[in-house]
């Protein structure tokens, strides 16, 4: 496997992974945070639960076009380290183009 696919691979598992551990416990951490620190700290929980809904609506999103991004990668990898080479930019000096 392509050493970048595996590792967008690997990201998107932990993202999953916590996206997971957000959604089952988030509301739960967000219910005792409020039960803590009481009524008097509403604009820090309103902060609290705008992170930890961008968190619950982008983790699974992102983990999977991460492995959208891991299969293009390693479906394309073996074409792009065949033309790597000629990839290079040419430079004018190479190609002896007329100084005027």
């Amino acid at each position: 496997m392509h050493q970048t696919a595996k590792r967008c691979v690997q990201w998107a598992v932990g993202l999953w992974l916590l996206g997971a551990v957000v959604l089952i416990y988030g509301a739960q951490a967000y219910v005792w945070l409020a039960d803590e620190v009481g009524s008097d700290a509403q604009a820090g929980l309103d902060a609290v639960d705008i992170v930890l809904t961008i968190a619950r609506s982008a983790l699974f999103p992102l983990g999977a076009v991460l492995i959208g991004a891991a299969v293009v990668i390693q479906t394309l990898a073996p074409g792009l380290r065949a033309t790597s080479p000629g990839l290079q930019p040419a430079r004018l000096a190479d190609k002896g183009s007329p100084q005027q």
